[in-house]
Parts: C-alpha cells; structure tokens; sequence
C-alpha cells in the first residue's frame, strides 16, 4: 500500500516569511534640501547673462538696464529684491532643487549689479551738501587744487544730472524744492571753474565736458534758456586755445548769427582770438561793423582789441 503524501501546511510560515520581509525594508531615504548658502553659492557661479536668463525663466523680464534703474530708485537693495519678487508674482513658485532657480536668485543678481554702477540711489543722499561745496569753491591759487576739485565736481554734477533725469525734474527751480538747494549757482561755479582748469588740459578732455555741460543744459530748461550762449562761446574758446580754430570759429559764428546780443559775442570773439592770431583779430573786428555801428557801446571796446 502507498505511502500517504505528507501535507505541509505553509500558510504560517508564508506569513512570517511575509512579514519579515516588510519588517526588514528599509525606508527611502529623504533628498536634502539645498540650503540658502549653497544657492547663493552657486548662483554666483555662474555669469550674469546667465542668472538674467534664469531669472526671466521664472518670468521676471528684466535685463542689466532695468536693475540698474530699481537700484537707482532705492537704496535698499532687499526692499528693492522684494519688489521685484512681489510685481513679477514669483515667491515660492519655483525651487532650487527641481528647477534649478527660485526667487532667491533675484537678490544675487541685485547685489552683483550694483558693484558695476558708477551712481546709485545712496549716493543721491547728499546731493545739497555736495552742491554747496561746488559753488562755494575758490579757484586760483592752486592749479593742482584747481584740477582736482574740478575731477570731485564733475561728479557731483554727474549725480545731480541723473538724479534730476530720475526725477524728470526739468528745471532747477524743481530741484531745489527737492534738495533744498540752489543748482543754479552750483551751475555758474562748475562752469568758471571748468573754464580755467580746461585752458591747460587736452582737446579730448574738452569734448567730453562739452558733451557733459550740454546733458545739462538739454536737462534744465531754465539753465538752457540763461546759459546757452555763454556755455557755447566758453567751449568756443577753449577749442581755439587747444588748438582747434575750425571748431572754436564756427561755433563764435553759430552765436554771433544767432544772438541778439551781437556787439558782445564779436567782442568776446575778437579778444580771445588776439591771443592766438592778431590779425585774424582785426579781420573779426572788421566783420563786426556790419552789425555793431559806432552808436553801440561795444564799437569803440572792439577798436580797442586790435590798437
């Protein structure tokens, strides 16, 4: 007879063998968050154009021009990040570990930005105590003085033309009622220091305060209105004693066409030209008959240049 099959029963033992099974596996582990440093870190990697790309990837359509004007309106560079932030709708939408940016990004880049600005809103803070030291300069005694207040001045008016162009302040009036201080003198002080230091120094030092002191009278229609004609016959002048007599006499012909005031810019024209050519003078004296006649305060004062 057979021998009977033995039944094993594994139902337990497969129990415990299931639940061995969950009891001895293991929990998956948690991805670490990268931590602010770290983002910091590595946004600073990488280059500028690159963190611009990144940023207008989480929808902030700004560029290099665009931070620099927000830095220029504030001086606080995260109130500044924050507004950005809040405009462009971005916090906590984005993460560094799966998109590789996030709202973080936007204070780095403001931060890199403003080492490269020559003027930011911090520097706008003593605009009226600057002014005051400009006009109240004396220039003469030391031409090494003289050429380097002229260097610190320029700035000064530099700060004071961009401040008024974020302002869109188009007359000093309006920015004196802002500072509490007078551009105007500040103006006529930088201008007649200009004049004198300019004498001694190079023509293409002369084109740049030419280009510069025109910014500002495009800027301030006051300015422009009490100032033009003297700004072009100074500038005229210098380009005559640099050298530059083409330049220098078709300037003193575009004033003395269009001047009311003919007697005075022939005169002016006429002296400074004596220094450098006596005859040229007299031809100028000569030419200024057909308007200046003997009745006019400046005939006899125009003799005068050439005797």
């Amino acid at each position: 007879m057979p021998a009977k099959k033995k039944v094993v029963d594994v139902s337990d033992s497969a129990v415990i063998i299931e639940k061995k099974e969950a009891s001895t596996k293991k929990p998956a582990k948690k991805v670490k968050k990268a931590t602010k440093a770290v983002k910091v870190a590595q946004y600073n990697n990488f280059a500028l154009d690159t963190c611009f790309e990144m940023a207008r990837a989480m929808g902030v359509q700004m560029g290099y021009h665009e931070y620099t004007q927000a830095l220029l309106e504030e001086k606080d560079v995260k109130k500044v990040a924050k507004g950005i932030i809040k405009k462009y709708d971005i916090a906590k939408k984005f993460s560094f570990d799966e998109d590789g940016y996030d709202e973080d990004l936007i204070l780095v880049i403001l931060e890199r930005v403003l080492p490269t600005m020559e003027i930011t809103a911090s520097d706008f803070d003593s605009i009226a105590e600057d002014l005051k030291t400009v006009e109240e300069y004396k220039a003469g005694e030391d031409a090494s003085a003289d050429n380097e207040q002229y260097k610190k001045d320029f700035e000064i008016m530099k700060r004071m033309l961009m401040y008024s162009q974020r302002k869109g302040y188009k007359t000093v009036k309006e920015l004196k009622k802002a500072v509490h201080a007078d551009a105007k003198d500040a103006f006529k002080a930088f201008t007649k220091l200009a004049y004198d230091v300019l004498k001694n120094w190079t023509i293409a030092d002369v084109k740049y305060y030419e280009g510069f002191v025109y910014s500002i009278l495009s800027q301030f229609n006051d300015l422009y209105e009490d100032y033009e004609e003297k700004i072009i016959m100074d500038i005229s002048d210098l380009y005559l004693l640099r050298g530059d007599l083409e330049k220098g006499k078709r300037d003193y012909q575009y004033v003395i066409r269009e001047t009311k005031n003919k007697g005075k810019a022939y005169l002016r024209f006429a002296t400074i030209y004596k220094d450098i050519d006596v005859e040229g003078a007299a031809e100028i004296v000569e030419a200024s008959k057909r308007y200046v006649k003997e009745d006019s305060k400046y005939f006899e004062k125009l003799q005068n240049v050439i005797k």
